[in-house]
């Protein structure tokens, strides 16, 4: 772009400009010579493989509803470089970047100098244009339309929130041919180990599972969520009998990844998508079928069926400091829990009639904060018993890593709250201490399981609708360091912010998010609605954030 110089003009914009180097978040309106010209503070826009364009209209009023005697100069900075460049002389910004150019950056300022020729009179406005990650605070949402499975996302740019119902088909250039089976997101991928794993740079790694093996397996969100490898090539041959590709449950978080299929549990974590089987330690006996789990820090745990009993699973070293798969031999293990002898309840053998329906994950908060953060990472173990009595086992990993702590020290008993029954949806995260959100019918509560009582929180309009999911966008405990840990980019921190997959009496699916306080209550937020409903998606099976 060349830079056009207006002798006059651009003398009097020149002081303006100095004049205006910081002037906040919030919208400009700066009302020179009787011209009000109105721009949003900022605009976001997702960074393509391809040239974006982008165009931003201006709010321009003047007193006698004639703008044809105004000029307009929009100025463009990149504030990588410091650059300067004319961008138009239009009312409205016609913008393209091209995110391949050497200068391309992702954050720009933009100024807008519209002249009053009658009196020579120049306004200045600037704006900020940001340039967002493909893909990179977003919620996915596995739903089915016509018979088969759609990924759709509804995608933070910003201010802005896009919703794309089939963004598979819209990035990939083909749809999905399987029904919907589940979600995972793995966050936090370590970039130095990509080498290993087919080139691989993302962020996060996103799991998604059909009923058709072929297109099940492991997206890349980065690559326009490209498959880069179908379950069976994430597994040892020797090992790929132990999974049913298209019966399978998987369980994610910010550390790595569980699958549950046949009985049988695999494992990966942040530093590879490759999944290994888990096989009894010489401490543990008796047979086994693991049907539910939950993945913490180095360490995990599951139910066993049979043996009516809880289980710590040891994740493989190897596996958590990065491993080429050609030289991989390990496995995780199964191993009893200790006891202490001081626990309600003894977790190798859960009294008779009780079943464990879920694991949620939680955070220990009334602990010293002489212990490690991650050690502080909790996990509740749902189960429902005899005479319509519910019961939470409280683990700690802390206790499960060290010895000086109990692994199992409390087990919570109320009665079951109406409604609750083994596939009722629930989530929790590491903001909240004992607290746990579950979905009957259209209604979300909380429930606080110390004492069993149980708050209602949101009703959805319509009063026939099912939601059938809930999830915070961060439930374990995340790193300080980590992205997903800050609130600048969502407005709202994201442990505190709930979504909910709503199935409505129409057979459409709508996508639900929530803004909660720290106590667990809806929550009034600046940036966004405390609750905004998204539509557009088929029924929905299930979603995940990253």
């Amino acid at each position: 772009m060349k830079i056009y110089h207006y002798i006059l003009s651009l003398l009097i914009v020149t002081v303006l400009a100095s004049c205006y180097e910081d002037l906040g978040n919030y919208d400009y309106n700066e009302n020179i010579y009787d011209i009000s010209v109105k721009l949003n503070s900022s605009y976001g826009i997702r960074k393509g493989s391809g040239i974006m364009n982008h165009t931003i209209t201006p709010e321009i009023v003047t007193v006698d509803g004639d703008k044809s005697y105004l000029q307009y100069l929009w100025v463009i900075r990149n504030n990588s470089t410091s650059m300067e460049d004319t961008l138009c002389l239009t009312e409205d910004a016609q913008i393209r970047l091209d995110p391949n150019a050497s200068d391309f950056s992702y954050s720009y300022t933009l100024t807008l100098y519209v002249t009053d020729t009658k009196t020579g009179g120049v306004t200045m406005v600037p704006t900020t244009l940001n340039i967002a990650l493909p893909f990179s605070y977003s919620w996915l949402v596995l739903h089915e339309t016509e018979g088969h499975a759609e990924l759709g996302t509804v995608e933070y740019i910003f201010d802005e929130m896009m919703v794309l119902p089939d963004v598979y088909t819209q990035e990939q250039g083909k749809s999905l041919t399987g029904k919907p089976c589940n979600l995972s997101v793995v966050k936090n991928s370590i970039a130095g180990y990509a080498s290993y794993w087919l080139g691989c740079t993302a962020p996060s790694q996103v799991y998604l599972t059909t009923t058709n093996p072929a297109e099940s397996g492991w997206l890349n969100q980065t690559e326009q969520f490209r498959l880069m490898a179908p379950w069976s090539a994430l597994v040892k041959s020797e090992e790929a009998d132990l999974i049913d590709f298209e019966n399978m449950e998987t369980s994610g978080d910010e550390k790595g990844l569980l699958a549950v299929s046949n009985g049988n549990l695999f494992c990966n974590c942040y530093t590879s998508p490759f999944m290994v089987a888990f096989q009894p330690s010489n401490t543990f006996t008796g047979t086994y079928r693991i049907t539910k789990c939950a993945s913490g820090p180095h360490t995990g745990i599951g139910y066993d069926e049979i043996g009516h009993r809880f289980v710590h699973l040891i994740l493989p070293t190897d596996v958590w400091y990065g491993v080429n798969p050609a030289n991989f031999y390990g496995h995780g293990e199964i191993r009893p829990i200790r006891n202490s002898g001081d626990n309600a309840a003894d977790p190798n053998a859960l009294p008779a009639g009780e079943k464990v329906i879920k694991f949620i994950n939680g955070y220990w908060h009334d602990r010293a904060t002489t212990i490690a953060t991650w050690q502080r990472y909790t996990v509740y173990a749902y189960s429902l018993g005899n005479d319509n009595q519910s019961h939470v086992y409280v683990f700690r990993y802390r206790g499960l890593t060290g010895s000086d702590v109990t692994p199992m020290p409390f087990r919570f008993t109320f009665d079951t709250p109406a409604g609750i029954h083994e596939n009722t949806p629930m989530t929790s995260s590491w903001e909240y201490n004992n607290i746990l959100f579950y979905a009957v019918g259209n209604k979300i509560y909380k429930l606080d399981i110390t004492t069993g009582n149980s708050t209602l929180i949101y009703t959805h309009d319509d009063a026939s609708a099912e939601i059938v999911q809930v999830k915070m966008a961060v439930e374990g405990y995340t790193d300080a360091s980590s992205n997903f840990s800050a609130a600048s980019t969502f407005g709202h921190p994201y442990a505190r912010t709930l979504g909910a997959a709503v199935n409505t009496s129409d057979g459409k699916g709508e996508l639900v998010i929530l803004q909660l306080n720290s106590a667990g209550q809806i929550a009034d937020d600046q940036k966004f609605p405390s609750a905004t409903v998204h539509k557009g998606f088929g029924k929905i099976t299930d979603i995940a954030f990253f």
